[in-house]
């Protein structure tokens, strides 16, 4: 029968000791199911915190955070805490080419030319260890011509008016 370990916290690092002699180290979050996985075992040790990956960031605004269809393409600011360099801004899930500013913000630009549907867009951050902060939530919004079910009209765009022109008065 497995040995029964009480986890008082989620940072510490566990060695695990075979009856083979093969050693297994783990994370406290993951020593359960070593535990349970492992055969033979002759001893379970508890180890120095676990000194890894900082938690993910923490979005507090986006700026804009909202557009309208058919507005030009813009830089996204994405402010909060706990950036670093290579993190990635993930728009809509996938992510973007982001530059990273400060340990408060970062940015990326978006193509509003690929918006076709007003929709809430989430936004959120990603770490080089793959971790993902909170979403906070971008918002496209539709033209006021666009929500009545018409198209905009480019203002240098020519228009062609088709039928006869009407008699003039007499």
């Amino acid at each position: 029968m497995p040995p029964v370990v009480t986890i008082t916290d989620n940072l510490s690092v566990w060695t695990i000791t075979l009856a083979s002699g093969a050693v297994r180290t783990v994370v406290a979050s993951s020593i359960q199911s070593a535990i349970g996985n492992a055969p033979n075992i002759v001893s379970v040790t508890k180890g120095a915190a676990f000194t890894g990956e900082p938690a993910p960031p923490v979005l507090t605004s986006l700026t804009p955070s909202t557009a309208a269809l058919g507005a030009a393409s813009f830089t996204l600011h994405v402010n909060g805490t706990g950036f670093r360099a290579g993190m990635s801004i993930l728009w809509n899930g996938s992510p973007e080419p982001t530059t990273f500013v400060s340990a408060t913000e970062l940015t990326t630009a978006v193509n509003m030319a690929t918006a076709i549907v007003a929709m809430p867009i989430p936004v959120s951050v990603r770490t080089l260890a793959g971790q993902d902060s909170n979403v906070l939530t971008f918002t496209l919004t539709a033209t006021e011509l666009a929500a009545r079910g018409g198209r905009d009209v480019d203002v240098d765009q020519a228009v062609q008016v088709r039928g006869r022109a009407p008699s003039p008065a007499a």
